[in-house]
């Protein structure tokens, strides 16, 4: 997902891989991202957030760009197309078939490595960005929910894990 659809997905789904940020991407996300063969983007904003500052690189020949009213493939643009029709639609055109695991098992730093990685707690080590958001991570659970204002709170809360959907709320 995108930033600004963070915890749309469930993040602790087995095939879910993490926040698309563009170069602020964790590698395996970036790769599977601006590697596919397809990204459907199902009413993603493309915004500097949502794209990293711009530093997205998503090959318009392998986008499908499904906004509220509007649907882009290629150089294409099909107006009067809306989000939900189009999802019901694809959902009715594609087969059935079993979930696949992400590519390469073994490969996979998992979004939601935060919750195995144990935390030390370290009474003389300094209270770091980084350290407080991994710790809050330990703190959240399926009833949880995130307010992040605008700004760092917001961009830092990428890293927090959501257990359900809806369970972040932001104002960017």
């Amino acid at each position: 997902t995108a930033l600004m659809a963070k915890s749309v997905v469930h993040e602790t789904h087995p095939q879910y891989i993490g926040l698309y940020l563009g170069a602020m991407s964790e590698d395996y996300v970036r790769e599977t991202v601006e590697e596919a063969d397809c990204v459907l983007a199902l009413g993603a904003w493309m915004t500097d957030i949502n794209l990293g500052i711009y530093t997205a690189k998503i090959d318009n020949e392998a986008l499908i760009d499904a906004g509220a009213d509007r649907v882009r493939i290629r150089h294409h643009t099909f107006n009067n197309v809306y989000l939900g029709d189009f999802i019901e639609g694809l959902g009715a055109a594609l087969a059935a078939r079993p979930a696949e695991s992400p590519r390469d098992n073994t490969a996979i730093r998992p979004a939601t490595r935060a919750l195995t990685d144990a935390f030390t707690v370290k009474p003389d080590g300094a209270i770091t960005i980084a350290r407080f958001y991994a710790r809050v991570n330990h703190f959240l659970d399926d009833k949880s929910i995130v307010l992040a204002d605008a700004g760092d709170s917001f961009l830092c809360a990428g890293d927090l894990v959501m257990h359900e959907t809806a369970g972040f709320i932001s104002q960017a």
